[in-house]
Protein backbone atom coordinates (compact mmCIF):
# COMPACT_ATOMS: atom_id res chain seq x y z
CA UNK A 1 0.00 0.00 0.00
CA UNK A 2 2.79 2.40 0.88
CA UNK A 3 4.43 1.86 -2.52
CA UNK A 4 1.16 2.73 -4.26
CA UNK A 5 0.80 5.94 -2.24
CA UNK A 6 4.31 7.07 -3.21
CA UNK A 7 3.51 6.36 -6.85
CA UNK A 8 0.30 8.43 -6.65
CA UNK A 9 2.12 11.29 -4.94
CA UNK A 10 4.72 11.30 -7.74
CA UNK A 11 2.00 11.31 -10.42
CA UNK A 12 0.24 14.23 -8.71
CA UNK A 13 3.50 16.17 -8.40
CA UNK A 14 4.32 15.63 -12.06
CA UNK A 15 0.82 16.72 -13.10
CA UNK A 16 1.01 19.83 -10.90
CA UNK A 17 4.48 20.62 -12.26
CA UNK A 18 3.31 20.29 -15.84
CA UNK A 19 0.31 22.46 -15.03
CA UNK A 20 2.60 25.24 -13.89
CA UNK A 21 4.88 24.87 -16.91
CA UNK A 22 2.09 24.82 -19.49
CA UNK A 23 1.50 28.61 -19.47
CA UNK A 24 5.24 29.16 -19.91
CA UNK A 25 5.39 27.06 -23.05
CA UNK A 26 2.51 28.81 -24.82
CA UNK A 27 3.30 31.57 -27.27
CA UNK A 28 2.67 35.03 -25.95
CA UNK A 29 -0.41 36.77 -27.38
CA UNK A 30 -0.53 40.56 -27.19
CA UNK A 31 -3.50 42.76 -27.95
CA UNK A 32 -2.14 45.96 -29.48
CA UNK A 33 -3.97 48.96 -30.93
CA UNK A 34 -3.81 49.37 -34.70
CA UNK A 35 -2.69 52.77 -35.97
CA UNK A 36 -3.15 52.10 -39.69
CA UNK A 37 -4.90 49.41 -41.71
CA UNK A 38 -4.00 49.08 -45.40
CA UNK A 39 -5.58 46.62 -47.79
CA UNK A 40 -4.50 45.75 -51.32
CA UNK A 41 -6.29 43.30 -53.60
CA UNK A 42 -4.09 41.10 -55.80
CA UNK A 43 -5.86 40.51 -59.10
CA UNK A 44 -3.67 37.56 -60.08
CA UNK A 45 -4.32 35.37 -57.04
CA UNK A 46 -7.61 36.82 -55.90
CA UNK A 47 -6.20 37.48 -52.46
CA UNK A 48 -6.13 40.55 -50.28
CA UNK A 49 -2.91 41.61 -48.62
CA UNK A 50 -3.57 43.46 -45.38
CA UNK A 51 -0.86 45.52 -43.73
CA UNK A 52 -1.50 46.27 -40.08
CA UNK A 53 0.63 49.02 -38.54
CA UNK A 54 0.53 48.94 -34.77
CA UNK A 55 0.91 51.86 -32.39
CA UNK A 56 4.26 50.33 -31.42
CA UNK A 57 5.49 51.13 -34.94
CA UNK A 58 5.62 47.50 -36.05
CA UNK A 59 3.99 46.68 -39.40
CA UNK A 60 2.69 43.15 -40.06
CA UNK A 61 1.20 41.68 -43.23
CA UNK A 62 -1.30 38.92 -43.73
CA UNK A 63 -2.86 37.33 -46.80
CA UNK A 64 -6.62 36.88 -46.83
CA UNK A 65 -8.11 34.46 -49.37
CA UNK A 66 -11.61 33.73 -48.12
CA UNK A 67 -14.23 36.05 -49.70
CA UNK A 68 -16.15 36.31 -46.42
CA UNK A 69 -12.97 37.35 -44.58
CA UNK A 70 -12.16 39.91 -47.28
CA UNK A 71 -15.65 41.38 -46.89
CA UNK A 72 -15.27 41.49 -43.11
CA UNK A 73 -11.94 43.30 -43.29
CA UNK A 74 -13.35 45.84 -45.76
CA UNK A 75 -16.27 46.47 -43.39
CA UNK A 76 -13.84 46.99 -40.52
CA UNK A 77 -11.88 49.45 -42.67
CA UNK A 78 -15.12 51.29 -43.44
CA UNK A 79 -15.90 51.62 -39.74
CA UNK A 80 -12.41 52.91 -39.01
CA UNK A 81 -12.48 55.24 -42.01
CA UNK A 82 -15.43 57.03 -40.48
CA UNK A 83 -13.42 57.53 -37.28
CA UNK A 84 -16.15 55.76 -35.34
CA UNK A 85 -14.00 53.14 -33.69
CA UNK A 86 -10.65 51.73 -32.75
CA UNK A 87 -9.01 48.56 -33.96
CA UNK A 88 -6.86 46.14 -32.02
CA UNK A 89 -4.78 43.22 -33.28
CA UNK A 90 -3.97 40.03 -31.42
CA UNK A 91 -0.33 39.38 -32.24
CA UNK A 92 1.45 36.09 -31.58
CA UNK A 93 5.07 35.63 -32.64
CA UNK A 94 4.85 38.51 -35.16
CA UNK A 95 1.69 37.05 -36.74
CA UNK A 96 -1.72 38.68 -36.64
CA UNK A 97 -4.11 36.11 -35.17
CA UNK A 98 -7.24 38.28 -34.87
CA UNK A 99 -8.54 41.78 -35.46
CA UNK A 100 -10.98 43.51 -33.12
CA UNK A 101 -12.99 46.68 -33.69
CA UNK A 102 -14.25 48.68 -30.73
CA UNK A 103 -17.08 51.05 -31.55
CA UNK A 104 -18.20 53.65 -28.98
Amino acid sequence: MRRRQRFLVRVVLVCVGLGFLAPLTRARVNKVQVRLLEAAYRLEGGTMVVRVTLTTGEALELDVKDPASISTILKMAEILGGQRGRMFAEVEDKDVKALHVAVP
